[in-house]
């Protein structure tokens, strides 16, 4: 009899070790799923700077292509700003040649 006492005490020490090890397996299975779920997250944060840089370079190019415009068309009228100003400074000086005439 006593030594099955002692048996189900050396049973019961084993199956309580079962129990820790189980129990600190779960812990480590835990904490893999959380920093699973945060490098998962942190992807996903990373997915949408990468998207948002994506469409801030589309949109730079647009900004780019537009300026370039602008600046075509400002040379352009740069052009014809300084022809209106020749043919202005030519009828201010035909005028002024003809009031001393």
């Amino acid at each position: 009899m006593q030594v099955l006492i002692n048996s189900i005490h050396a049973l019961s020490a084993k199956m309580e070790n079962v129990k820790a090890e189980v129990e600190e397996a779960k812990r480590r299975i835990q904490n893999l799923v959380s920093a699973n779920t945060q490098e998962l997250s942190l992807i996903d944060s990373v997915n949408r700077d990468v998207a948002s840089l994506e469409t801030a370079f589309q949109e730079y190019d647009g900004i780019k292509s537009t300026l370039n415009t602008m600046i075509e068309q400002s040379n352009l009228s740069k052009d014809d700003i300084e022809k209106m100003l020749i043919v202005y400074d030519n009828n201010i000086e035909n005028v002024e040649n003809n009031a001393l005439s």
